[in-house]
């Protein structure tokens, strides 16, 4: 919060604070290297300001550390051709993000903005021979060509001049415009209606330095570009303005920009906490699948928005008829078996069934026939077996027969 961003030109610059750490990926591609990080560890980010006593040259490293969100580097020359936001944080979260420490050391006597935090993808556009693409901190993905693609029917259909604004401000001064890619195409939590890629911040590609928003108002009216709204309600202390606004619905929360450091703090909302963490329990279908069996769906639900509870309850209605049948199924193949094997007059029942029945079915389905032969209860059976098989993605394809085929992504 107190420290200088780092003067990076090269990829020099921030290799040797990088390399060897697991949490941070190089990704080298043909037209750009990128640098970001994959995970928080605990002392992946630590405070800058607080390693001057101790070392300058850990305060360097620290500062380069926060850069690497999706900084990006010429693949041949190395010279750095795009800087996105630096790594911040949510107020509280760290020692340094203290709501007590800020108010008692007059951090908010400073000039600042509240931002409304806008819930998206960060696009920002890098230059690949001669021209504009747009990308996300992992580089060109799905993602920012379908944003790339909005930006060319909205250039040549409104008055909106996104390709060359970016391209004035990379080649002309050297920054970097940062936008938030919003929109039902691209929906986290928030539901935005319409499709927008509004401009959040601009940077100095070098020095890291942040634009004012008086500038970025100047240039998005010359360019017809959306800019990030401003909150105008008044500020009588962090606490007070946390308490006010903690309960508001239909948006993420704020971000406060310090206007002459350009330093900032992120504050989520309560509601948009609670919808997110219901959002990432039922990203994967195997957690979904395991909540739903273990009936631990009555302490997500009530977080869930109205579409994701029917998608939820739809799926749940689906998995238990059908592995209901799947075991009624696997019944009557145990009825008809032991009334095949009386006519065969064998001697070894199991040897029989394991041949004439077991041996023609899927992998997943055997041991399930084989104590179902012996008398266990075929739901149960069926029921195990799909939680035993929730511990990866692969497995979770074995037991699409035992769940008739639905796929959580169809819902």
């Amino acid at each position: 919060m107190k420290y200088e961003f780092p003067l990076i030109k090269q990829l020099s610059d921030v290799l040797p604070y990088v390399e060897g750490m697991e949490e941070i990926a190089i990704n080298y591609d043909e037209n750009y290297t990128s640098i970001t990080y994959n995970v928080q560890l605990i002392d992946t980010f630590p405070d800058p300001y607080a390693a001057i006593a101790s070392s300058e040259k850990d305060m360097l490293a620290y500062a380069i550390r926060r850069e690497c969100r999706g900084i990006k580097f010429h693949s041949e020359t190395g010279k750095i051709i795009a800087r996105p936001f630096h790594k911040f944080f949510n107020l509280n979260e760290r020692d340094e993000t203290q709501s007590h420490l800020l108010e008692s050391d007059g951090t908010f006597n400073q000039k600042f903005h509240i931002l409304d935090k806008a819930d998206g993808s960060m696009i920002y556009p890098i230059m690949v021979d001669g021209r504009v693409q747009l990308c996300t901190k992992r580089g060109i993905t799905d993602i920012s060509k379908d944003a790339l693609d909005w930006v060319k029917i909205s250039d040549a259909t409104t008055d909106t001049r996104y390709i060359e604004f970016c391209d004035y401000m990379m080649k002309q001064t050297g920054s970097t415009p940062i936008f938030e890619w919003i929109g039902r195409g691209n929906r986290i939590v928030v539901d935005y209606p319409q499709t927008s890629l509004v401009l959040t911040a601009m940077r100095f590609m070098d020095t890291g330095e942040y634009w004012t928003m008086d500038e970025l108002e100047m240039f998005c009216e010359q360019f017809h570009i959306p800019l990030i709204s401003k909150w105008d309600g008044s500020f009588k202390g962090i606490s007070d303005f946390c308490d006010n606004v903690k309960d508001n619905e239909g948006e993420e929360g704020y971000v406060i920009r310090f206007h002459e450091t350009g330093h900032m703090l992120k504050i989520k909302n309560m509601w948009y906490l609670k919808i997110h963490r219901a959002k990432d329990a039922i990203q994967f279908e195997k957690n979904v699948i395991g909540m739903i069996i273990n009936n631990d769906l009555d302490d997500v639900l009530p977080e869930m928005e109205e579409s994701d509870q029917n998608r939820v309850n739809g799926f749940a209605d689906d998995l238990w008829h059908n592995m209901h049948t799947v075991g009624k199924e696997i019944d009557e193949i145990v009825k008809v078996s032991r009334v095949l094997f009386e006519e065969a007059d064998e001697d070894n029942e199991n040897k029989w069934f394991a041949l004439n029945v077991v041996n023609h079915q899927p992998m997943i389905m055997k041991n399930i026939l084989f104590m179902a032969w012996r008398g266990k209860d075929t739901y149960e059976l069926v029921k195990e077996c799909v939680l035993n098989n929730l511990g990866s993605k692969s497995n979770v394809e074995k037991i699409r027969v035992l769940i008739g085929g639905i796929d959580w992504d169809d819902y």
